[in-house]
């Protein structure tokens, strides 16, 4: 099934979208849920992932005002390489089902997950990953995304971009 958006709920509570058409790679694995009381007879289904991966092409990075304060701006790209603070991700499929996962918290901070990372390529495109092996520095995002600027990625950019073209 095709991903309509996703969308990341960020520690302060920013929220941004990012279409399906502007994903060019995504992995979430070792998923768990937990079963938690909410409130007072009410209990929900949370679903971790302990290992995060998407590849953002440079399209969806837009200017935006942060909290809708005229004064400031930023870009999505910007905002997300610099915080490391993804709370939340919900895949919205083609059906219009949602699918929300918490990626693993890393390190101490109540504000920054060690374990997640981001940069923008040479070509403007956002790698994030998020998993362990950061927060133990066993792993940079290179070694998560070793050919981030190389001709396979147009090619996989374009790709994409046709298949939602033609679903349309």
């Amino acid at each position: 099934m095709k991903i309509k958006q996703i969308r990341f709920v960020l520690e302060n509570c920013e929220t941004f979208e990012i279409s399906g058409r502007n994903i060019g790679w995504i992995l979430l694995d070792d998923i768990s849920e937990t079963i938690v009381r909410t409130a007072i007879n009410q209990a929900d289904t949370i679903r971790y992932c302990k290992r995060f991966e998407i590849e953002i092409f440079s399209e969806a990075d837009i200017t935006y005002h942060p909290f809708n304060v005229e004064d400031l701006e930023k870009t999505v790209f910007k905002r997300l390489t610099e915080g490391n603070d993804i709370t939340l991700i919900e895949i919205t499929w083609e059906d219009d089902t949602i699918d929300s996962f918490r990626p693993e918290w890393y390190g101490e901070s109540e504000f920054f997950n060690d374990g997640q990372n981001a940069i923008v390529s040479d070509l403007g495109n956002l790698y994030i990953a998020i998993n362990r092996d950061f927060y133990n520095r066993t792993k940079s995002i290179y070694d998560i995304f070793p050919r981030m600027d190389e001709d396979d990625t147009l090619r996989n950019k374009e790709m994409m971009q046709q298949s939602y073209d033609e679903a349309s």
